[in-house]
């Protein structure tokens, strides 16, 4: 018995996405705090589009 042919995401085609990876970087993100009203910084995975326009 072959499993590899039976399995059923084995006959899905294979798409090529033609545009770029997002790339993700962890940073410092200023928060405010609702409970005491000041301001914390949190680490926090952004997209390069976000950190680009800082």
């Amino acid at each position: 018995m072959d499993l590899q042919a039976s399995h059923l995401f084995e006959k899905r085609p294979i798409i090529k996405d033609k545009s770029p990876a997002v790339r993700w970087f962890k940073e410092w993100v200023p928060q405010d705090l609702v409970a005491t009203g000041g301001r914390c910084s949190i680490m926090k995975w952004v997209t390069d589009a976000k950190v680009s326009s800082e």
